[in-house]
């Protein structure tokens, strides 16, 4: 990741963190991953590089209501 990209979209943070794009989308739709919708027309998702970071440096704090420190797998598409 490179330090002068402030955010990422939902595929490059699926690949810096080897989880699938819906497991990305749970995550922000759970309010565990924290993300911005940018454009007007066709908004995009875009997730900052800092909350990336402070998962990876610190897993308990995205801890889901089932207790699950990891991204959730599969589920529905949500977002654009």
């Amino acid at each position: 990741m490179s330090q002068d990209v402030r955010t990422l979209s939902v595929v490059e943070v699926a690949q810096a963190l080897g989880v699938g794009r819906n497991s990305v989308y749970e995550a922000i739709k759970e309010g565990r991953l924290p993300a911005l919708r940018v454009g007007t027309k066709r908004p995009r998702l875009r997730v900052p590089r800092l909350a990336i970071e402070r998962l990876l440096a610190d897993p308990e704090q995205w801890r889901g209501a089932d207790g699950d420190a990891s991204l959730p797998r599969g589920g529905a598409r949500h977002g654009p």
